[in-house]
This record gives C-alpha cells, sequence and structure tokens, in this order.
C-alpha cells in the first residue's frame, strides 16, 4: 500500500474525537477514488487488520464498516458539511465569473499575510501590540446610538467614539497601526475555538471552497492541539478562497474572513514556528 495511506490510517487512528475520525475517513475516500485497484484493496486489508487491536472497539468498528464500504463502492464517510463524497462532486462546481475572481490569488503556494484588525474582528484571547504594549482582548461593548466602543484587555480598558474625529483612525486601525495581532500558540488557540463556534453559524453546503479551507482548518487544529514538540506547522494557502466562501458581509462572515486569515497567517509566524508561546 502507498505510503500515503498508511500515514492516513495513522491519522484515523490518532484521531481525539468521533469527529475528526469521520473527516480522516472522507478525505482517505478521496484519496481512494483515484487510486488504482490494488492501493484500495490494500486499504481495505489493512483497516480490516487493525480494527480487531483498537482499544476503542467504536473504532474498531467503524474501520470495519469503512472497510467493508471501501469495498463495495460504497460511501465511506460525510464530510465537514454533511455530503458524501458524490454529493460533495456535484456542489463542487465553479463558474468562469467566480474563477476569474480568485485566477489571481489562487491557487498559491504562500500563506497569507497577518490580516487587518478591525474591533470588529477582536475574538477572546486574541493578543496585540498597543503602543509596544502586549494586551490580551477581552470583550467589546459597542452602543450604538453614540457609536461608542468599549474595549476591554487584560491590563486596560480604552473608550473609543466613531462621533469623535480624533478617534476614528484608532477605530480603523488601518495598516494595524494602533493594534497589531500578535500570533502566539495560546491566540491562535483562541482564534481555532472561535472559527469553530462561528463555522456552524453559516450555511455552507453548496459552497465548493468550504471543504478546501476546512481541510486545512483542521491541519492547523491538529497543530495546535501537540502537547509536545511540535513539527513545523501546516502551510495554509486558501485564504484567497475566503471572500467567495463568505460573500455576504455579515459579522459573522466579517469576523470568519479575519479569523481564518489570521489563523492561517499566524500558525507559520509563531516564534521559532514550533515551541508554544505566551505573551
Amino acid at each position: 500500500m502507498a505510503d500515503v495511506f498508511e500515514w492516513m490510517i495513522g491519522e484515523i487512528l490518532g484521531a481525539s474525537n468521533d469527529r475528526v475520525v469521520e473527516n480522516h475517513l472522507f478525505d482517505l475516500e478521496v484519496r481512494l477514488s483515484v487510486a488504482t485497484p490494488e492501493d484500495r484493496s490494500d486499504a481495505t486489508r489493512r483497516l480490516r487488520e487493525i480494527a480487531p487491536t483498537c482499544e476503542d472497539t467504536a473504532l474498531g468498528d467503524r474501520l470495519r464498516r469503512a472497510a467493508d464500504a471501501i469495498e463495495a463502492n460504497q460511501s465511506v464517510a460525510r464530510n465537514e458539511q454533511g455530503l458524501t463524497l458524490d454529493e460533495a462532486k456535484q456542489v463542487s462546481t465553479i463558474t468562469a465569473d467566480e474563477y476569474a475572481k480568485i485566477a489571481p490569488n489562487w491557487p498559491t503556494d504562500k500563506p497569507p499575510e497577518i490580516p487587518h484588525l478591525s474591533v470588529w474582528g477582536m475574538f477572546p484571547g486574541l493578543v496585540v501590540r498597543a503602543a509596544g504594549e502586549l494586551l490580551r482582548f477581552r470583550e467589546l461593548d459597542h452602543f450604538a446610538k453614540e457609536d461608542g466602543y468599549t474595549i476591554t484587555f487584560d491590563k486596560k480598558t480604552i473608550h473609543l467614539c466613531g462621533l469623535v474625529e480624533a478617534d476614528g483612525p484608532m477605530i480603523e486601525n488601518s495598516g494595524n497601526q494602533f493594534y497589531e495581532p500578535v500570533p502566539t500558540v495560546e491566540s491562535l488557540k483562541a482564534c481555532f475555538a472561535s472559527i469553530e463556534s462561528l463555522w456552524g453559524m453559516v450555511d455552507l453546503k453548496s459552497k465548493w471552497q468550504a471543504p478546501i479551507v476546512r481541510g486545512e482548518l483542521d491541519a492547523c487544529g491538529r497543530w495546535l492541539a501537540e502537547k509536545s514538540e511540535r513539527d513545523d506547522p501546516y502551510v495554509c494557502t486558501s485564504a484567497p478562497l475566503l471572500p467567495s466562501l463568505f460573500p455576504e458581509r455579515t459579522t459573522i462572515s466579517e469576523r470568519l474572513i479575519f479569523q481564518i486569515a489570521f489563523l492561517f497567517a499566524g500558525i507559520v509566524r509563531c516564534p521559532d514556528g514550533r515551541t508554544p508561546t505566551e505573551a
């Protein structure tokens, strides 16, 4: 069996919960959909060999069912959007107009730059550098009538007003000149948790970009969950897809666009790239 399939089965065995198991099984099914009959047969055999050795009997049963499905050319698992591979293929189409908009920036082999941070993009646990001081964001209160903002950090509270001309640049934060997001491992863990809570609030079943972005999010999640010395982080390159994945500008979509871009940019910019670091 090809090394990649052996590695993917190892990822299934190391999954932290049932959802991650299903994600890995779906990834395996995608790979096997273009594999040789010999590789499909080898993967089926390997899953059946491993199943009885699993301490978790439920996982062993799941591997047996996956092996049976592969052998019968049936659906093995569903993706993050709840779609089978055949269903995902049907919705994973891109129009010429969509491609024209993203073609200058995607595909790419580079992670994004640290994105622009607005007051609405902040999430609990985000570390920012303000006037040379590292602050951890806690809460934002907005008073619509006065267009007032109370930004609460761990060390200070800042009050701003959109009706006061001098406060405008600080609210806009152009070029991140007042609040610079700082990628530490703990800050990125908080970012990933925020993305997870927001992701389920939007309907992405018909979005061809969703499985691509979701796969990179899961790779980030696995890297952040490592408790020992980390390997080099996964290089995420799907950030150019975010505007078309979330075309409707809502508070939730704006937060997701910033937070996903920050996670993808920050994970390769943590101090030394691998060691957990606290601000």
